[in-house]
């Protein structure tokens, strides 16, 4: 009886460390099918063919100030203060799957080529040698988006700059020059959770305005675009309704 006894043990043992690295094994499988999802959901919105999976299946299109840009780049130059010199991003997101989804738009940059400033080592502007970014001028003044004339539920990146710095000193938005180069630029989210019905349409309006921080911004006149560079891409990425 006590060898039985032992025997079901050691068979109770071997089930039980079966069981436990069967479990791993889908754990791991459901973690590595997720992440393989999130990495493959991440859609650069550079046209508007359909290009991911039917789940998300969707058709997309996109201009800047009414035209069309190349490889979803959006180029700042020739931004100056004031409300009259903004950038326009109009674009349509169309659920074309037989499901619901959410969707998130957002820029980015892809190295740090693409956000150059104008450093004014020869004091020229002030007292300091400072780092002129173009993006830490450009804010997000306006987010509006519509699907069959109503404003979904979302979450807006309006009042947000392409480059965060700092306010202190201006009456409004940042200060012009910071005393160190910035090195890392994240990405914008211009909007998220934007829930897509099936065989609807998402049509928004998003403003990037150049902020009159009411001190001199001559040099992003002047110098600036001698060495300067301000350019994002713009991205999408579709995830399941809740």
């Amino acid at each position: 009886m006590e060898q039985y006894t032992a025997i079901q043990k050691k068979y109770r043992r071997k089930y039980l460390l079966t069981f436990l690295a069967l479990s791993a094994s889908i754990l791991s499988l459901s973690v590595t099918s997720f992440a393989w999802f999130l990495f493959n959901r991440n859609v650069q919105t550079t046209n508007s063919e359909v290009i991911v999976a039917n789940q998300f299946a969707h058709e997309f299109a996109f201009t800047i100030d009414g035209q069309n840009p190349s490889n979803g780049e959006i180029n700042f130059l020739n931004l100056y203060p004031g409300q009259v010199h903004h950038r326009n991003l109009s674009f349509t997101l169309k659920n074309t799957s037989t499901n619901p989804f959410q969707a998130d738009i957002y820029l980015k940059t892809l190295n740090n080529n693409q956000e150059i400033a104008y450093f004014d080592n020869q004091d020229k502007w002030s007292l300091t040698d400072y780092y002129y970014y173009l993006g830490s001028q450009i804010q997000i003044t306006n987010v509006s988006l519509t699907i069959d004339g109503v404003a979904p539920t979302f979450i807006s990146g309006q009042g947000a700059y392409l480059l965060t710095t700092n306010s202190v000193g201006v009456t409004k938005g940042q200060v012009n020059g910071v005393t160190n180069p910035v090195n890392a630029t994240p990405r914008l989210e211009l909007m998220t959770n934007v829930l897509i019905p099936v065989n609807k349409t998402l049509v928004g309006q998003i403003d990037f305005t150049f902020v009159d921080n009411g001190t001199d911004q001559s040099m992003f006149m002047e110098d600036w675009p001698l060495v300067g560079t301000c350019i994002r891409y713009l991205e999408g990425f579709l995830h399941p309704a809740p």
